[in-house]
């Protein structure tokens, strides 16, 4: 056995700088308030044994586990743990009486392992561990929330516990070994019978094969014996060839082994003249040629800047002078345009002269009909009912800016509908019903400066000039035919049409519709819709709805007045036949009015587009301006650095001409040498490629021996098939050929022979018996394998219950030192077949009622699952046990029980318990206090 004595942190969690825990033998008690890092001592033992989870640690993520500097500090790079375990024992297969365990984890995530300072792998640190049976994952550390987990467990995973430490897997694995010998032996079983089928088969046509097969085995023979006379023939002369082919390869080689020794001769000369060369070189070195060579390098450089600076000086001056042809080219477009624009403008102004005309005419016109005070009257009120005069303003905001210029009522004034449609247009508009439609921008912003100057409120302005419609959905006109689908909400009110971009802005695409029911048929998100109650369904799929108290603003004009409407209009119309004739020539001018005014709307456009795409080219001229400064100025540059480099490249030359005349003897000789090193490369490269010829003959004649070989081997291994046949002599290739055609279509013709047919009939039939008993052998082999799996389910069995035994037993005893209201067991949930069933845990108390641990107090709980987890830990007895805050749950009773308890246990074990219970604190042997500074844990530690 072993135990933890120490644990040391450095930047893990909240213990920021390095921090040792001592641990003693007994009872070792963490205790401090909530929040001080006791259960991160806890994670940094569960980081240091191998949990790969970050979330088993109480952090989103590995890198979480680094101390991130709180609101102050700095944060870690790193983060590292290590556990200091006792190895006086030998107890780990290591020399050293301390063993030192580390992981360190980096900001990227990556973790590294370490045994003893030296870096191992994961599954190494696991190996070593479990050399000393600790598990990571064991029943002995018992984190924050295990409680409630083993609380709440199915019976089935409390069965899978009591499997574990029972340790039947080597049975499970047994058993599987033998289903899987079960699977061959039936493969067999199955294999045997289909033989024993095709046997059967067998015997009963061979009878008959066999007396056909005598007939085809003298032709064979006569074929065999020509075959072999055949490929005797043709071995005898592939082998003949061979020798040639081989005799050439040899003179080859001989060749190639003269031609190398005169290139290793001619090697050497070059090696002894590269030592001269090398002397040369040294006394060169020593006169100065690394001056030489600075200056080489200098010049070089010089000469590589100045082709460079000329290189990009003269594509500068390209790049100027396209940027000049652009720039031409823009500028023509713009005369262009402005030209083109000039032609529009008086296109525009004959039309505008047109215009004119027509509406003194029309005024001419209206003063030849002169309507009756009757007709008047009546006109003037339809006029008031259609809404084509300013609404009635009754806020005072409203009410201040009702008479200014261009201001022509709100939305409400502005429209009339029916009423059965004004909550459905309320909730449409909102609080946009009480917008105010000008004539232009200029008119809204005279009505805002107002508002301001007389502190009269805010007010939502549509100028008919800036106002957009909103564009309706393409899938809205197939909508409109849905049955419960009224139409867009801006086609049920009426207006004056030249209000239209307000009214279209404000109601947009929306559809009334008569409820939800229809709108969830059309589909939540497909439109905006309203219904006829008032519920809205907006385009996103939001929906808003409920009860309404009332309308609170509409429109003036209802559904009430339509019939007065209509009769007054029946009225006009009356009276307007009188002057028809005059109407129709006002109409007809009208319409030329509209025309001539929609082909204004044409040129203005027009002169917007072209005015838009001067515009576009004056930018793009201004970049080509400012990028043609910045050409010239790098062209300067470029200027300057030519002229000052072309000095320097003089005297460069002038300084390296005169150090040239200083070492010319020495460059001269080894001038020499070199052109002598050159001569003599030149001879080796010309002897290589003579060698490389050669050798690609040699190499074609190996292929050509190569391919005799291998027809030789082949007819060898050909004739290995006919080697008994007897060898005819004094016989033509050809009248071989022509007996062995005669004889194989012979055999041809006699079709499918079965030539084992004469050899195996009797032994056929012996066969058959054999399979016999072959089977009957398998059908015994299944039988055994069967008992053995049989065999196999019951030891497990047996050790199951015997495990099951004595962790119940314990299980007892526990509870009974824990609680005195009753007794507590594992019962089998399956009796007969336990592996099938699972494991309840059941209190009986004092009256005999039985309770399931689901059916108890939090404390109950606890107290029941601690005897059960203290149960597994006495039948697998561990080292040392770790416990975060297991006595959360319990009252001050059952915590003094608990301590006592701990202290008992931790006579035999190591114990470390994270604890802020009085009665627990008070029964341990050593405790260490832990405290929270500005984020930073703080360790102190009390022996008892």
């Amino acid at each position: 056995m072993t135990k933890i004595t120490r644990l040391a942190a450095n930047g893990f969690k909240s213990f920021a700088k390095k921090t040792e825990l001592s641990f003693g033998n007994g009872f070792n008690c963490v205790i401090g308030p909530n929040g001080s890092g006791k259960s991160n001592i806890m994670d940094a033992l569960c980081f240091v044994l191998g949990k790969s989870s970050a979330k088993s640690m109480r952090a989103e993520k590995s890198a979480n586990l680094i101390y991130n500097g709180g609101k102050k500090k700095n944060p870690s790079n790193s983060a590292e743990v290590a556990i200091f375990f006792d190895n006086s024992n030998k107890i780990f297969p290591l020399e050293s009486k301390e063993i030192k365990v580390s992981r360190v984890i980096k900001k990227s995530g990556q973790s590294d392992y370490k045994i003893n300072d030296k870096k191992m792998t994961r599954q190494q640190v696991i190996d070593l561990l479990s050399s000393a049976k600790i598990d990571p994952d064991g029943h002995n550390i018992i984190l924050q929330g295990d409680i409630t987990h083993f609380a709440s467990m199915k019976p089935l995973e409390r069965r899978l516990i009591l499997e574990e430490i029972a340790g039947i897997s080597v049975f499970e694995d047994k058993k599987n070994k033998a289903l899987s010998e079960l699977e061959k032996v039936d493969d067999k079983l199955t294999e045997a019978n289909i033989l024993l089928t095709e046997r059967d088969a067998h015997l009963r046509e061979l009878k008959k094969e066999r007396d056909q097969a005598k007939k085809y085995l003298d032709l064979k023979n006569k074929i065999k014996d020509n075959k072999a006379t055949y490929l005797h023939i043709q071995i005898k002369e592939k082998e003949e060839n061979k020798n040639k082919i081989e005799k050439s390869v040899n003179d080859i080689e001989s060749k190639i082994e003269k031609i190398n020794s005169k290139i290793r001769s001619i090697k050497e000369e070059v090696e002894d003249k590269k030592e001269d060369i090398y002397s040369i070189n040294k006394t060169l070195e020593e006169k100065g040629e690394k001056e030489q060579i600075g200056i080489r390098e200098g010049i070089t450089t010089i000469r590589t800047d100045l082709t460079e600076a000329k290189t990009r000086t003269e594509t500068i001056k390209k790049e100027l002078i396209k940027i000049e042809e652009r720039k031409k080219q823009l500028e023509e477009n713009i005369s262009k345009n402005n030209k083109r624009i000039e032609s529009i403008f008086k296109e525009k102004n004959q039309i505008d002269t047109k215009i004119v005309r027509l509406e003194k005419q029309t005024s001419s016109l209206n003063k030849k009909s002169i309507p009756s005070t009757d007709f008047t009257a009546k006109v003037n009120e339809l006029a008031n009912l259609k809404g084509e005069s300013n609404g009635t303003f009754t806020n005072p905001s409203l009410a201040r800016i009702s008479s200014m210029s261009g201001v022509y009522g709100t939305i409400s004034d502005l429209g009339r509908a029916n009423s059965k449609y004004e909550v459905s247009l309320e909730v449409c508009a909102g609080a946009r019903m009480k917008s105010v439609v000008t004539k232009d921008d200029r008119s809204a912003e005279e009505c805002i400066k107002v508002l301001k100057s007389e502190r009269l409120g805010i007010i939502t302005f549509l100028p008919l000039n800036k106002i957009k419609q909103k564009n309706s959905n393409s899938s809205i006109e197939s909508l409109k035919k849905i049955s419960g689908v009224h139409g867009l909400a801006k086609n049920l009110i009426k207006y004056n049409k030249k209000y239209e971009n307000a009214f279209s802005n404000i109601f947009g695409s929306t559809l009334i519709v008569d409820d939800i029911s229809i709108a969830r048929r059309i589909g939540i998100g497909r439109v905006r819709m309203v219904t006829l109650e008032g519920d809205l369904i907006e385009a996103s799929g939001a929906m808003v709805g409920g009860y309404r108290r009332g309308v609170r603003i509409g429109f003036k004009k209802g559904e009430d007045n339509d019939d007065r409407a209509l009769k007054l209009e029946q009225e006009i119309e009356f009276l307007r036949k009188g002057t028809s004739g005059l109407e129709e020539e006002r109409r007809d001018i009208q319409a030329q009015i509209i025309e001539l005014n929609s082909e204004n709307g044409a040129l203005e456009s027009q002169i917007n587009m072209l005015s838009d795409e001067n515009e576009r080219i004056n930018k793009i001229v201004r970049e080509h301006n400012k990028e043609k400064e910045n050409f010239e100025s790098e062209l300067k540059e470029l200027m300057f650095i030519l002229k000052n480099e072309s000095g320097n490249l003089k005297q460069s030359e002038k300084k390296e001409k005169q150090f040239y005349e200083k070492v010319k003897d020495l460059t001269n000789k080894r001038n020499k040498l070199t052109e002598e090193i050159d001569k003599r490369e030149n001879i080796l490269e010309f002897e290589t490629e003579k060698i490389r010829k050669i050798e690609k003959k040699e190499n074609e004649l190996s292929i050509y021996r190569a391919k005799h070989i291998a027809e030789l081997e082949g007819l060898q291994k050909e004739f290995e098939d006919y080697k008994d046949g007897k060898l005819r002599r004094n016989i033509k290739i050809d009248q071989l050929k022509k007996e062995i055609s005669e004889f194989e279509k012979i055999v041809a013709n006699l079709g499918n022979i079965n030539m084992r047919a004469l050899e195996i009939y009797e032994e056929l039939v012996e066969e058959h018996q054999n399979l016999v008993e072959k089977t009957n052998k398998i059908k015994s082999e299944k039988l055994d394998v069967l008992d053995m799996i049989e065999e196999i389910e019951k030891k497990k069995t047996d050790i199951f219950l015997e495990t099951h035994k004595e962790v119940n037993n314990k299980f007892k005893e526990i509870f009974h030192s824990l609680s005195t209201k009753g007794e507590a067991s594992l019962v089998l949930e399956n009796k007969e077949t336990p592996l099938e069933g699972g494991v309840d845990m059941v209190v009986k108390i004092t009256n005999n009622k039985h309770l399931d641990i689901r059916s108890l107090s939090g404390g109950e709980k606890t107290l029941v699952t601690l005897a059960f987890i203290f149960s597994i830990q006495e039948h697998n007895p561990a080292s040392f046990y770790v416990l975060d805050e297991v006595d959360a749950a319990l009252d001050k009773r059952n915590a003094e029980k608990l301590a006592r308890l701990f202290k008992k246990y931790s006579e035999n074990a190591q114990y470390v318990v994270i604890s802020h219970n009085d009665s627990v604190i008070t029964e341990a042997d050593r405790l260490f206090g832990i405290s929270m500074q500005e984020g930073i844990s703080k360790i102190t530690s009390l022996k008892l």
